[in-house]
């Protein structure tokens, strides 16, 4: 499941709107909620509805979303609108009967808040979910509030990049820079450093995508709606983080220019979906401008991702729930305490058709022979069960468990003993000296511990060996380098384990052929060691004879060619002996260029200092020199 965040902005205090209506409008009412639609056409020739009616006002009760259409003759012009009104259904739970003490729970559906009253008793009194544990009769009512349809045009962008307006700049092939954002499916398709995060709507739909911006209160997401006055709305949306950064995406939402609830954080796991929303009443607006905008004003990560943006009127509507108790009673009588080898007879002083006793048994009474709380389920012919509970108390005999924190154990660990016994008070004596039912020894090989008890001078005795894996060393050798041609072997046959190598071979030995950094993992049965070694490249350089640095992309600098190779000089002279450049940058070259002016074509002279690398850590400082032709 995906997580849910919520912040709520406080407002009015939720009610039902009156139920009458003007056609032309989308209507959201409870179900069972009669609702009166009227035409806004004042003294018109013909009023007919879909109903049939035929006054400017009708009165209905519809069970399911309906869409109920009015054709007016006024002036001679015949004006045909209508409206769909919505059924929100809700439901507070199932009426029960129970035993008197049992607990029932209540699972109210339909909404997005929940509100049960009264209270006494109640688990919970604001969520879907609660319980309550009565001995008498009581009806429990919630008032639910619950959403209508979504007003928002393309709320879910499977329309594409439509119905909404953006200060950020729209990109349909890269969003690389800040402030931009496309319509799309993977994020990774626009920016190679996103990830391919699906959308939250089908998981394989459309979602904006966006490389956020550093000012606050810039618009990512605008539209424009209408609405109905002195009504509440819930404004939602999911946001997901599409790359690896700290940096997460910090939104809020904005209607009519107002700053509404506060700075949401997107989730920083990566192609998590998490849903905010926050309350608002819109008073005496017919219309509103609803936004969402940055709040991140730092710079790098807040790259995101919004969807299924979502804006619609909330309803009260209220269920209620009843509980009906029935209070059986039973009695086994009281605890006692008898001798081991003794036996007593428990049975409850009243009737019932079912008996069900802890150990199984289906009589009406059972014979006890042993220590232990005993219960019997008694069913009455309503189906109404009775419980009670009796101990009988045995002089004890103790019977001893040895366990450990951890078996096998690592050479040089310290490791938890524990004792339990099937009785109490009673002694313990260890082997080693030592008292109580937990101990802490540090074996430094395999070794029994033994250990003694006594309960009320009933002894008993029991042991337990430790094992204990030995300690092992590993040593891959000093880091070095790795010419073309050469290999090291690694042969670990005398070592004990489980290998894994950074190859992701796992033998005990391996061959290397490859400049690299390489690792081994040893696991012997959860003692594990490691050690790692590097190989770098050995050294190569190629220097060319002729280079053209006419500025058209090809052979334009005079550069040698390097592998394994990371200090170098290069000095270029020219026929009278002249040094005319000198880098140590051997990435950039010699550009064809002395003081900032072309140099003339010809023949130069080069010489080379490096240190070169070879296999044994070998750093040997060489020089190279040779001549070169630049032509244009």
């Amino acid at each position: 499941m995906k997580n849910i965040l919520i912040f709520i902005t406080f407002f009015t205090t939720l009610s039902i709107n009156a139920q009458i209506w003007e056609v032309g409008n989308p209507i959201t009412v409870c179900k069972g909620d009669p609702v009166t639609i009227t035409s806004p056409i004042n003294n018109a020739t013909n009023y007919l509805w879909s109903t049939g009616d035929i006054t400017q006002t009708i009165t209905v009760t519809p069970l399911v979303n309906t869409t109920y259409t009015v054709t007016v003759l006024h002036q001679g012009n015949i004006i045909v609108d209508s409206s769909k009104v919505y059924i929100l259904t809700v439901d507070a739970g199932e009426n029960d009967t129970i035993c008197g003490g049992e607990t029932v729970f209540f699972v109210a559906s339909g909404g997005l808040f929940y509100n049960w009253y009264p209270t006494e008793g109640l688990s919970n009194t604001s969520s879907f979910y609660t319980s309550v544990t009565t001995d008498t009769n009581v009806t429990y009512y919630c008032d639910i509030t619950s959403a209508g349809p979504n007003i928002i045009y393309n709320g879910d962008f499977q329309l594409g990049n439509t119905g909404f307006i953006s200060q950020y700049t729209y990109n349909s092939t890269s969003l690389w820079n800040e402030s931009t954002y496309m319509v799309g499916e993977s994020p990774q398709t626009y920016h190679a450093n996103f990830l391919p995060c699906p959308d939250h709507t089908t998981g394989t739909g459309k979602q904006m995508i966006v490389n956020g911006a550093v000012t606050p209160n810039r618009t990512v997401w605008q539209q424009t709606i209408q609405i109905v006055p002195n009504t509440n709305y819930i404004f939602s949306c999911w946001v997901q983080n599409v790359v690896t950064d700290g940096n997460v995406a910090q939104l809020q939402f904005m209607i009519n220019g107002s700053l509404i609830g506060p700075v949401f954080f997107c989730s920083d796991t990566v192609c998590n979906w998490t849903k905010f929303y926050t309350l608002w009443n819109s008073t005496s607006s017919s219309n509103a401008i609803i936004s969402i905008v940055n709040q991140n004003v730092g710079g790098g990560g807040n790259d995101f991702a919004l969807d299924d943006i979502f804006f619609s009127e909330l309803k009260i509507c209220t269920d209620s729930v009843s509980v009906f108790i029935e209070n059986p009673v039973m009695d086994l009588g009281p605890d006692t305490t008898i001798c081991e080898g003794q036996f007593i007879n428990i049975q409850p002083s009243e009737s019932y058709n079912e008996y069900y006793w802890s150990t199984g048994a289906t009589t009406s009474s059972i014979m006890v022979v042993s220590q232990g709380f005993y219960w019997c389920q008694g069913t009455n012919n309503s189906d109404c069960i009775a419980v009670d509970t009796i101990f009988v108390n045995f002089k004890p005999q103790p019977r001893l468990e040895i366990t450990s924190s951890k078996n096998p154990i690592c050479e040089g660990e310290t490791v938890e003993l524990y004792v339990e016994s099937s009785t109490s008070p009673l002694f313990l004596l260890w082997d080693n000296g030592l008292l109580g039912d937990t101990i802490r020894v540090k074996p430094s090989e395999t070794t029994l511990y033994t250990v003694y008890g006594n309960a009320l001078d009933c002894l008993d005795t029991t042991d337990f060996e430790i094992e204990v894996i030995p300690h092992q060393t590993i040593y891959l050798g000093e880091d070095d380098f790795l010419c073309t041609g050469e290999e090291r072997f690694f042969n670990l046959d005398s070592l004990n384990g489980t290998f894994l190598w950074s190859t992701d071979e796992l033998t005990n030995s391996i061959t290397i052929t490859e400049p690299g950094f390489y690792w081994v993992f040893i696991d012997d049965r959860g003692c594990t060691l490691s050690d790692t070694i590097e190989y770098k490249e050995c050294s190569e350089i190629k220097v060319p004879n002729i280079f053209t640095p006419n500025n058209d992309n090809i052979n334009d600098y005079f550069v040698p060619i390097t592998k394994g190779i990371d200090t170098l000089i290069i000095s270029v002279f020219d026929r009278w002996g002249k040094k005319v450049f000198q880098t140590e940058d051997f990435e950039t070259g010699w550009d064809g260029k002395i003081g900032g002016s072309l140099a003339p074509e010809g023949q130069y002279y080069w010489y080379i200092y490096y240190i070169e690398n070879k296999s044994g850590n070998i750093r040997l400082e060489r020089q190279l020199h040779g001549s070169l032709i630049l032509a244009r």
